[in-house]
């Protein structure tokens, strides 16, 4: 809190190291300080350090846990954020299709959380250089949220203006009159559901 990020970063290796040994470097108590531990090293200007931390808690949650272990979220989220900020976009899709897959299956497909990761997904393929990867993706998200039972969210805006992005840099005009369509239609119905 007073930004002594190394006295902060020295305690908590320190309890890390206390937890292993009290409790076992697998257990979720360790795990948690760990987690805490790479978040700051990430905060603190180390991200490679930190990004190859959560890549070990990620392998230990998975092996101990199983790979539907909700706990996984968090550092799958941080090691996406730590890829896109390397400007290692193939290794940020890859963490974010696991978030996608991992969250697909804790909360169902059509959950707006998991529509918001498919957008993340989308914007980080674009990124990466394949603009068709993510306008299928986008379009995915899309499909999804007109068969979610709720019809507005702000996923819904996001996805509409980001694939409206890609639309308009490819000149595609037919597509984005559909995009527009689709769009209206989520918006009346969504002005039809009660409050």
């Amino acid at each position: 809190e007073v930004g002594d990020d190394r006295a902060a970063r020295g305690a908590i290796e320190q309890s890390a190291e206390i937890e292993a040994i009290a409790f076992g470097a697998d257990h979720p108590r360790t795990l948690r300080t760990l987690t805490r531990l790479a978040t700051l090293m990430g905060y603190s200007g180390a991200p490679t350090a930190a990004r190859e931390l959560f890549e070990r808690i990620v392998e230990t949650r998975e092996r101990v846990f199983g790979p539907h272990d909700p706990n996984l979220v968090e550092p799958l989220e941080q090691l996406t954020s730590l890829s896109t900020q390397e400007g290692l976009f193939g290794t940020a899709q890859g963490y974010a299709l696991r978030l996608v897959k991992l969250e697909e299956k804790l909360l169902g497909l059509h959950h707006p959380a998991v529509t918001a990761r498919l957008n993340q997904l989308a914007i980080l393929t674009s990124k990466g250089g394949d603009d068709d990867g993510a306008k299928a993706i986008f379009d995915r998200a899309l499909t999804r949220l007109e068969r979610a039972p709720t019809a507005h969210c702000p996923t819904v805006d996001a996805v509409v203006a980001n694939l409206s992005g890609l639309l308009r840099r490819a000149g595609d005009e037919r597509s984005l009159r559909e995009l527009w369509r689709r769009a209206l239609d989520l918006q009346e119905r969504a002005e039809r559901q009660p409050p």
